[in-house]
Parts: structure tokens; sequence; C-alpha cells
């Protein structure tokens, strides 16, 4: 028997029980991403060759290039504007940590799509995990949803805006969309 106290004994892993968890963790990472390979390689597996070649051909490389700038840009603008909202709710992380949530808790939201709900728990759960409060927590991450579809409506507003004054919208699409809009306000 051992010298040790029976609670310290009883709470301290085993060394043999240790090694299961490790290798359940890492055969479900594994699964995931092979799940997400298949997810990705499927599509074009099934589809037409030459089609495909054809479509991919045609890409221009400045755009694509520009795309994809313009995406971390886009990344790297909400991180900042976590970043700002966080430090005036007094919770101060380094930017890099911002990026890191940012681009974590939004791929959630791309894979699992539940109204952002998906996003949201996994910057909560990041968030705990750096010690910022629950009620921090969430406040931040409201204000940023606040602040996104605001934006979102504006640009929805401009652009419907837009097509009425170059009068792109026939008459009777016009009217309809009026009368939705008035509905919904």
């Amino acid at each position: 028997m051992s010298n040790e106290p029976t609670s310290k004994r009883l709470l301290a892993p085993s060394p043999a029980s240790a090694e299961p968890a490790g290798g359940t963790r890492r055969a479900l990472v594994g699964a995931a991403l092979a799940g997400g390979v298949a997810l990705l390689v499927l599509p074009v597996a099934f589809s037409d060759g030459r089609k495909l070649l054809e479509v991919v051909s045609s890409v221009r490389i400045e755009g694509l290039t520009a795309a994809v700038i313009l995406t971390v840009l886009s990344y790297l603008a909400m991180s900042r504007s976590y970043q700002g909202i966080a430090c005036a709710a007094g919770e101060d992380l380094p930017f890099r940590q911002w990026v890191r949530i940012t681009l974590v808790s939004n791929t959630a939201n791309y894979l699992v799509t539940t109204a952002g709900l998906s996003g949201f728990a996994v910057r909560m759960y990041l968030l705990s995990q750096k010690g910022v409060r629950a009620g921090q927590a969430v406040l931040i991450s409201l204000v940023q949803t606040f602040l996104t579809n605001l934006t979102l409506l504006a640009f929805i507003v401009l652009g419907f805006a837009t097509l009425v004054a170059r009068h792109y919208l026939p008459e009777g699409t016009l009217v309809g969309v009026s009368a939705v809009l008035v509905m919904l306000t």
C-alpha cells in the first residue's frame, strides 16, 4: 500500500488512463480532418473534369489575389474591432489573440450554421480560456454583432436606393419591395 493520502491517490490520474484520452482526441481530430478533406474533394471528384478545368483556367489571378488579400484584411479588421470593443469593456487581450479567436469562431459559424450560435459559443469558450468573465464576453460579442448587422443593413438600404435611383427595378418590383420594407419597419 502507498504512503500517499487516499484523496491524493484517488484524484491523481494514472499514467495508463491519461493515454486513451489523448488517443481519443487525436482520433476525433483525425476523423474531423478526414471528413473535411472528403467534403472538399467529393464535389471535385463528381464534377465534369473538362468544365472544371475550363472554369479554373478562366480565373484571373489578379482578381483571385485581390479577393484573398481583401479577405485577410477583413478578418484583421474584425479582429481589431473585437479588440477595441473589448478594450472599451475593460478587457485587454493582444491583437494576435483576437485574430485567433476571430478565425476560429467564424470558421465554426461557416461549418456549423446555427444562426451564429456555434461561433458565439466558440468565442465564449475561447474568451473564458483567456480569463474574460462571461458577462464581458457576451457584451463584446453582442456589440460586435450589432455593429456588423447595422453595417449590413446600411449596405442593403444603400444598394436598394442605388437600384431605385438608377431605375434598375421594374415598377412592379419596386412597389412590391417597398411594401415589404414598410411592413418590416
